[in-house]
């Protein structure tokens, strides 16, 4: 004999809260086990919708960026606590160079990074105002990438982040 609907449809939704809490005990949080930093294995970049005039001459002179790092054993973005960052920002000669060379780049070591992380419900979040003052940029586009480097393990590389500058 068939089951009438309202019983059928509370074991389906008994069986999906049940399988959603299932999931939800194997997220981890967004830091690793005391003492030891996260592994982290890919870097998200977002940069401002336009470049940013800092100075009182006319022309772009940085970008606003944002940085998130993930790891595979957490579901929010982590905290970078060793190793070392850089961003490179790569204008359109720069690209076209081999090899590409940056127009201009930034290192920061893992203590540095501390005034530039906030926690928010993603996970922790890095951000940064790159200024390339005193130099002058002349291309109509850039692109901005980040590489992480940990003490052990691989170099990790952000995809490339790209906007227009308004120059011509």
């Amino acid at each position: 004999m068939k089951q009438p609907p309202v019983v059928f449809g509370r074991v389906v939704l008994a069986l999906l809260g049940a399988l959603e809490l299932a999931l939800l005990a194997g997220c981890a949080g967004p830091t690793a086990p005391e003492g030891r930093p996260a592994l982290i294995t890919q870097l998200n970049v977002m940069i401002a919708p336009a470049v940013l005039n800092l100075d009182v001459v006319p022309g772009p002179d940085g970008i606003g960026v944002k940085l998130h790092a993930f790891s595979p054993t957490s579901a929010k973005s982590v905290a970078i606590r060793e190793g070392w960052l850089e961003f490179l920002v790569y204008d359109r000669e720069g690209v076209l160079a081999d090899p590409p060379r940056p127009f201009h780049q930034w290192s920061y070591e893992a203590g540095q990074l501390e005034g530039h992380r906030s926690e928010a419900a993603v996970g922790f979040v890095y951000d940064f105002l790159l200024s390339w003052i005193p130099k002058t940029l002349a291309s109509s586009r850039i692109a901005v990438v980040a590489r992480y480097h940990p003490s052990q393990g691989p170099t990790v590389t952000s995809t490339p982040a790209a906007i227009t500058t308004g120059n011509q």
